[in-house]
């Protein structure tokens, strides 16, 4: 809900000292990479939702605890990706790699 409420302020409540603007209105191009993004992007996340209901089937398949190991992977990454982010910001991009 807050990304939508996000989006939907930057797309039809832009800033006039915007550079992707055009005396106050959006540049068609800007506009057309905004679709094309987004559009990729909801792809992307669907097929991620799609995927996670794959993965629920075979792991329970397979005997395993498929809350813990999702719990595992939230939290690693929930942990890891804070202190990883920062340090990539530190450093540089290039040097997180």
């Amino acid at each position: 809900i807050l990304f939508v409420n996000h989006l939907d302020h930057h797309l039809y409540h832009p800033r006039s000292s915007q550079p992707y603007e055009i005396e106050g209105k959006q540049a068609p191009s800007f506009r057309k990479l905004q679709f094309k993004y987004l559009s990729v992007y909801l792809l992307v996340m669907l097929a991620d939702w799609l995927q996670g209901t794959n993965m629920y089937t075979l792991y329970k398949s397979y005997g395993m605890n498929v809350s813990t190991l999702f719990l595992t992977g939230f939290c690693s990454s929930a942990l890891f990706g804070t202190f990883v982010g920062l340090l990539v910001d530190q450093y540089g991009r290039r040097l997180g790699c």
